[in-house]
């Protein structure tokens, strides 16, 4: 059965999904196949999903699964802080209706001119900030005497990876407990 469909938990919190098999996916909510939706897979642990109700609010062609989710999740507030959905839903266009257009006009507005916090390089789930703008000072080589202007200059120079002369720079030490090569004046 394509269409949408509700899920209600015992402190009233609603989520609203759509699906093209609501059967199937009443079945995965009930094997807890749901951590991508933190708010319901927190209700399911916590109250058990068979203290939820599931039902089922309209049968509709696929390519009106979007718009039709949307509505509801209008209709029953359930994106805000009384429901279970993470967001607002899909317009048929695949655009996000969590936010109406005056609010997203004002967060553009805010964001407008500012730097983003992201900048820089990713290293695992951890993000540094641009090295070429950290380090402004210079280095210098110990065993040949000269001095670079940057991190990257440097590493470029003797065929080290950035990010790990930034690491002993930063340490002022290897993993090895040799003398320091690379000073940061």
């Amino acid at each position: 059965m394509i269409g949408i469909y509700k899920i209600t938990s015992p402190n009233s919190k609603i989520y609203i999904g759509k699906s093209k098999d609501i059967y199937n996916r009443f079945k995965t909510y009930k094997a807890l196949r749901c951590k991508n939706q933190p708010r319901l897979y927190n209700s399911f642990v916590k109250h058990g999903v068979e203290n939820h109700c599931f039902e089922v609010l309209e049968e509709c062609d696929s390519n009106l699964l979007n718009e039709k989710e949307a509505k509801f999740i209008q209709v029953y507030k359930s994106y805000m802080i009384n429901g279970l959905n993470c967001m607002g839903g899909m317009t048929s266009k695949g655009v996000l209706c969590s936010h109406s257009q005056e609010t997203r006009d004002k967060i553009s507005s805010i964001k407008r001119g500012k730097p983003s916090k992201l900048k820089g390089i990713k290293v695992g789930k951890r993000v540094i900030p641009n090295i070429r703008t950290a380090v402004t000072n210079l280095i210098i080589d110990m065993e040949t005497g000269i001095y670079y202007e940057s991190i990257s200059e440097c590493a470029r120079a003797n065929n080290i990876i950035r990010i790990t002369l930034y690491h002993k720079l930063k340490r002022n030490t290897n993993k090895m407990n040799k003398p320091v090569r690379f000073i940061l004046l």
